[in-house]
C-alpha cells in the first residue's frame, strides 16, 4: 500500500467566477473567503446574517495532480478523502468520475489508469441550501423550530443550518486529508474483535475481512499484544475474504472507567497481510471489558442502568455537540482541551449529540484511553426523515454499516441510540402521517435489524428519550430516559428536579453567558447589555436572555454592572444543575444517571455550556468537579431539618470523617 497526500496546491472560486484563489485544505469555502478577508468574520458581532448568502453558492475545488513513478506500477489507485462536504461531483481532466452527497461517509473513486502526466482534479460543491429549498418543492418536511427549513433530505450535520445555540454556516469543502491510496492484491477492509468473558478469563475472536484478488500463498498473521506493548500470542493463517483468529486472556487485565479505577488498559490486535509485493498492517485497540444496559422491571418500572463488568454504574455527564461551526478548525488539542475537562469534572460519559456528527478517531481514542464512555448518536434530531425514499434510506443504512463497524471495537462505546427527541416531538407533525409513520418503522425495526448484522453486542435504544415502546412511555419517570426542560423552557423554580426521580437524566440544564473575555472577542463594548442588537444575535434561544434576567433574578437581585450579571448567571446555572444531581445521586439505584446539557459551544454565544467557545470555564464546570466527585456528600432540606447523604462510586469501601 502506497498513499500520496494531495491537501496542498488547492485554488478554489465561486462557480462560473473568473478569477480562482488559493484554498486550504482540509477546510471549507467561509474559512477560505474569511481568510481571504472577502467576508467578515461570523462569529463577531452580528455578521453571521451577513454572510448568509455565501450559503447559496455552489464552489469548485481544483489542483494539478501527476502519479510518482513509483506508484505507476501498482495495479489499484483511488483517490479518498474520509470527509467530503457534502453534495459534490468529482472531475479528472473534463470528466465526471464520480459524485457524492453523505458527510457521513468516506468518498473513494477508482482513478486506475485515469491519471495522466499533468491532470486537472476538480471538485464541484453545490450549495447545500439551494437543494433544500428544491427539495422542500419535491417534499416538504415540517417547519424546523431549529433553523432552516428541509435539512432531513442532507446527510449533513443539522446544526451547520442553525440551531437554539448554533449559527447558520452550512460549510462545503474538502473537510479532511484528500490522497491517493496505491496497492495490489488484496487489502484488509476490517477487524472485528468480540469478547466473552467466563470463570476470569476472556477469549477473544478476531475476525478479518480482506477485499480484491487475493494472490496465491498469501498469508495473515494476527498478533495479540499486551497493553504494556508485549507481544502475547501470534496466529498464521492463509489469507481469505473472512478470516478469523482465536486468542485466550487467562489474566485479563480489565478496563474500567476512570471514576471507579485508574485502570484503561488496551491492548492491540495487530493484522498483518503477507502477500507478493509488500505487507499492509491494519491495527485495532481494544479494551477487555463488558458494557450492558439494564432495562429489567423493578419495583418503580423499569430500569435504565448502565453495568460495566458486572458493576452497575451511576452515570456522571455531559452533552456534547462539535465543538466548531467550522469543523475543520476542530484538532487534537480541541479534544484533548474538552475531554481533559470532562475527566478533571468527574464525569464518566458524554453524549455525541444526533445533531452533529460522528467524531473523528483522535475523541474516540482519547476516550478509550482516558477511560471515559460513549453515548452514541446516530445521526437524526429533532425532525423527521424520509425513510419512505428507497435511495434516502439505502444512503443512510450505509452510513449506520460504516460508523457501527469504524466503532465497534472501541471500548469507550457503551450505546448506540437511533435519534434524539423525533418521537417526542412527532406530535407536532400530525398532517404528516408518512413521515410519522416510517419514524416507528425505521427506529425500531429497521435499524435495530440492520446494526445487528454489524454490531450485536453494543447495547442499543431506538431514541432519546425513550420508553417502554414506540410513543409509550417517553416522558414517564418510570422508563426510560427522560429530557427534562420543565426548568428554563417551563419556566419552573430552580428546585423542580426534586420532584422528579427519573430512571436517567439524559437532558437537562440552564443557560448563562460566557466569560468576559469571550464575550468581548464577539461584542463591542457599546454593546454590553442583554436587550442590545450584537447580544441577540449571539442568543439562538427564542427569549433566552429574558429567561438568564428572570432566572438570575430568582436568587439575586440584578446588579447594574454588566460584569455582575454575567457572573451571577453563572453562578445559578451552576447551583441548577448541582441541585439535580445531587438529588438523583442520592436516589441512586432508582435514577441512574444525569447528563445536563450542554458541554461546549461551537461559535461564541449564550448558551447551556459549562465551557463557552474560547474555552473558558464557567462555575458550572468547576463545581461539577465537585458534585460529580465519586466520594461526595450533599446536604438536603426537609420538613424535619437537615438530610446528609454520603455517596461512594468506587469499588473500595470508605470510612472516614465528615
Amino acid at each position: 500500500m502506497m498513499t500520496l497526500n494531495l491537501n496542498d496546491g488547492w485554488q478554489f472560486c465561486e462557480k462560473g467566477a473568473d478569477k480562482s484563489y488559493p484554498a486550504v485544505v482540509p477546510g471549507s469555502q467561509y474559512e477560505d473567503l474569511l481568510r481571504l478577508d472577502l467576508i467578515p468574520d461570523p462569529y463577531k458581532e452580528d455578521n453571521e446574517s451577513k454572510t448568509a448568502l455565501v450559503a447559496d453558492r455552489d464552489f469548485v475545488y481544483s489542483r494539478r495532480i501527476s502519479l510518482p513513478e513509483e506508484m505507476k506500477a501498482f495495479e489499484h489507485i483511488c483517490l479518498y478523502c474520509s470527509c467530503l462536504d457534502t453534495l459534490a461531483d468529482v472531475y479528472l481532466d473534463g470528466e465526471k468520475i464520480a459524485s457524492h452527497d453523505n458527510y457521513f461517509l468516506p468518498f473513494e473513486a477508482d482513478v486506475t489508469g485515469k491519471i495522466g502526466k499533468d491532470s486537472l482534479l476538480e471538485i464541484h460543491f453545490y450549495s447545500p441550501a439551494e437543494f433544500l429549498r428544491q427539495m422542500q418543492q419535491k417534499d416538504q418536511m415540517p417547519r424546523n423550530c431549529n433553523g432552516m427549513n428541509g435539512i432531513p433530505h442532507i446527510r449533513k450535520p443539522g446544526c451547520h443550518f442553525g440551531w437554539d445555540w448554533g449559527p447558520f454556516i452550512p460549510t462545503v469543502g474538502i473537510s479532511a486529508d484528500i490522497m491517493l491510496k496505491a496497492w495490489n492484491g488484496a487489502r484488509i477492509e476490517d477487524l472485528y474483535v468480540t469478547q466473552t468473558h467466563e470463570k476470569g478469563e476472556v477469549a477473544l475472536d478476531a475476525q478479518i475481512t480482506l477485499s480484491g484478488d487475493i494472490p496465491a500463498g498469501a498469508q495473515l498473521v494476527v498478533t495479540l499484544i499486551s497493553p504494556q506493548g508485549e507481544s502475547m500470542s501470534e496466529v498464521t493463517l492463509p489469507a481469505s475474504s473472512a478470516a478469523s483468529a482465536a486468542f485466550k486472556v487467562e489474566k485479563p487485565q480489565l478496563w474500567w472507567t476512570h471514576d471507579i479505577s485508574d485502570s484503561h488498559p488496551l491492548y492491540t490486535v495487530k493484522v498483518r497481510l503477507r502477500q507478493e509485493g509488500g505487507e499492509e498492517v491494519f491495527e485495532r485497540r481494544i479494551g477487555l471489558r463488558t458494557i450492558e444496559l439494564d432495562r429489567s422491571a423493578d419495583e418503580w418500572g423499569t430500569n435504565f442502568c448502565f453495568v460495566l463488568n458486572g458493576v452497575p454504574l451511576f452515570i456522571k455527564g455531559a452533552n456534547y455537540i462539535p465543538p466548531d461551526a467550522l469543523l475543520t478548525r476542530v484538532n487534537s488539542k480541541t479534544y484533548e482541551k474538552l475531554l481533559g475537562a470532562v475527566k478533571r469534572a468527574n464525569m464518566n460519559m458524554v453524549r455525541v449529540w444526533g445533531g452533529g456528527r460522528y467524531e473523528t478517531d483522535e475523541f474516540y481514542d482519547i476516550c478509550d484511553r482516558e477511560g471515559i464512555l460513549v453515548w452514541q448518536d446516530f445521526m437524526f434530531a429533532c425532525n423527521p426523515y424520509p425513510f419512505y425514499n428507497d435511495e434516502f434510506r439505502a444512503n443512510v443504512l450505509k452510513e449506520v454499516e460504516y460508523n457501527a463497524k469504524r466503532l465497534r471495537n472501541r471500548p469507550c462505546l457503551a450505546l448506540w441510540c437511533g435519534n434524539n427527541e423525533i418521537e417526542t416531538m412527532s406530535a407536532g407533525w400530525l398532517p404528516y402521517t408518512k413521515l410519522r409513520d416510517w419514524t416507528e418503522k425505521f427506529f425500531w425495526h429497521i435499524l435495530p435489524e440492520q446494526l445487528k448484522k454489524t454490531d450485536a453486542v453494543t447495547p442499543f435504544i431506538p431514541g432519546s428519550p425513550v420508553g417502554k415502546g414506540y410513543m409509550d412511555g417517553i416522558i414517564s419517570d418510570a422508563h426510560g430516559d427522560v429530557h427534562m426542560w420543565t426548568v428554563w423552557h417551563g419556566l419552573q423554580p430552580l428546585t423542580y428536579y426534586r420532584k422528579r426521580f427519573s430512571r436517567f437524566c439524559s437532558e437537562f440544564g440552564l443557560e448563562s453567558m460566557p466569560d468576559m473575555n469571550t464575550i468581548r472577542y464577539f461584542c463591542p463594548e457599546d454593546q454590553l447589555d442583554l436587550t442590545s442588537p450584537v447580544m441577540q444575535a449571539h442568543q439562538k434561544c427564542p427569549s433566552g436572555n429574558g429567561k438568564i434576567a428572570y432566572y438570575t433574578s430568582t436568587r439575586f437581585r440584578l446588579p447594574a454592572k454588566f460584569e455582575d450579571t454575567v457572573y451571577l448567571s453563572q453562578i445559578v446555572q451552576s447551583e441548577c444543575v448541582r441541585d439535580a444531581t445531587e438529588h438523583w445521586r442520592r436516589n441512586r439505584g432508582r435514577c441512574n444517571g444525569s447528563m445536563y446539557w450542554q458541554l461546549n459551544d461551537c461559535w461564541p454565544v449564550l448558551s447551556w455550556a459549562s465551557i463557552d467557545y474560547l474555552g473558558g470555564y464557567k462555575a458550572l464546570q468547576y463545581t461539577a468537579r465537585h458534585f460529580n466527585a465519586p466520594l461526595t456528600a450533599s446536604a438536603c432540606e426537609s420538613k424535619n431539618g437537615v438530610e446528609l447523604h454520603v455517596i461512594n462510586d468506587k469499588n473500595i469501601p470508605f470510612k472516614g470523617h465528615i
